[in-house]
């Protein structure tokens, strides 16, 4: 793949929030990326559960919570771009199955090509016949999107994860037997997380590309083939000492900063267990003019406590085809 392609790749996916207004303001985080088809229209494309009231799950009430604005960057800019925005602008797949979801932005104020956004073209999206002849379980994949606090936050830039094809194309509505996802989806061995629901889903290129006038090589361009949507997490019996910070050592830290970014940080570390690499982990991110020695008593000192996890992330991810992504868009 052309280091070209990779990075315009890159620069069209965007972190995206969601507004949802009513006696409080509800948000919604996810990856989205933009689209643009052969009329020179724009789309973003997420998930259904990112912007839709009625999927996302902090919504108790979702009639008394409309989405109002959606916030977004671009790349070259550190601005965060507000875009009201109505539920009319917003477009499903028919199979209410497939977690898919597409905001249409050519009417919107201020035109959206007036900012410097890269997209995805439409003819990069896998097809029909690409999934029954040129795509097949075992090609290798990537995925780009905003997973947790892993991104580029400086460059406000998506990382890329590899993996690769664990479920037939060919075959369609792959489902567990416990039957937790439903619609038109693959599998994926590419462990996501929280952030990544979203992102786009291209495969690596195949084969050799010979050039003009020469045959052979077998070779298949990379192209879109979903939006990652979710993660397989099973339930396991492991015991685990886990780690929280006594009250006189998170005033300690307080005393560090007079930063309100870090001291948000420092007051999330209150009443919440961790195993130790990740609190050392965490308390390095705050950025605060600790030595090792410091850390290390903060750590001793906690409070320590044996618990049983109850889950375990089986690095099996499910993704929603192309081909539903481009029925929406066509739906417009």
């Amino acid at each position: 793949m052309s280091y070209n392609l990779c990075n315009n790749i890159l620069y069209a996916v965007t972190q995206i929030i969601t507004i949802f207004s009513g006696k409080s303001e509800i948000k919604q985080s996810g990856t989205g990326f933009w689209v643009k088809d052969n009329q020179n229209n724009f789309y973003l494309v997420t998930n259904r559960h990112v912007i839709d009231k009625y999927h996302v799950k902090d919504i108790i009430n979702p009639d008394d919570y409309p989405l109002t604005k959606i916030q977004f960057k671009i790349h070259g800019s550190t601005d965060l771009k507000n875009q009201q925005i109505n539920e009319t602008n917003c477009k499903y797949n028919s199979d209410s199955d497939n977690d898919i979801a597409v905001i249409k932005f050519t009417d919107f104020i201020p035109p959206i090509n007036s900012f410097n956004i890269r997209f995805i073209p439409i003819n990069f999206f896998a097809n029909q016949a690409d999934f029954c002849n040129s795509i097949f379980a075992g090609d290798s994949i990537f995925l780009v999107g905003f997973p947790r606090t892993w991104y580029d936050a400086h460059n406000n830039l998506p990382i890329l994860r590899g993996g690769f094809i664990s479920s037939s194309p060919q075959i369609a509505k792959y489902s567990d037997s416990l039957k937790r996802v439903k619609g038109d989806c693959l599998l994926i061995e590419a462990t996501s997380f929280g952030g990544s629901s979203g992102s786009p889903v291209i495969t690596r290129e195949k084969g050799i590309n010979v050039g003009n006038g020469l045959t052979g090589g077998n070779y298949f361009p990379p192209k879109l083939i979903g939006i990652n949507t979710g993660c397989f997490y099973d339930i396991i019996n492991e015991y685990c000492l886990l780690y929280r910070i006594k009250d006189n050592n998170i005033r300690f830290l307080i005393n560090k900063t007079n930063d309100n970014k870090k001291l948000e940080k420092i007051i999330m570390l209150k009443n919440n267990e961790f195993t130790r690499e990740a609190l050392k982990y965490y308390i390095k991110e705050i950025e605060l003019t600790l030595t090792n020695e410091e850390i290390e008593l903060i750590l001793d000192e906690s409070i320590k406590t044996i618990k049983n996890l109850n889950t375990f992330h089986s690095g099996l991810s499910y993704i929603y085809k192309s081909t539903d992504i481009l029925d929406v868009i066509n739906s417009f």
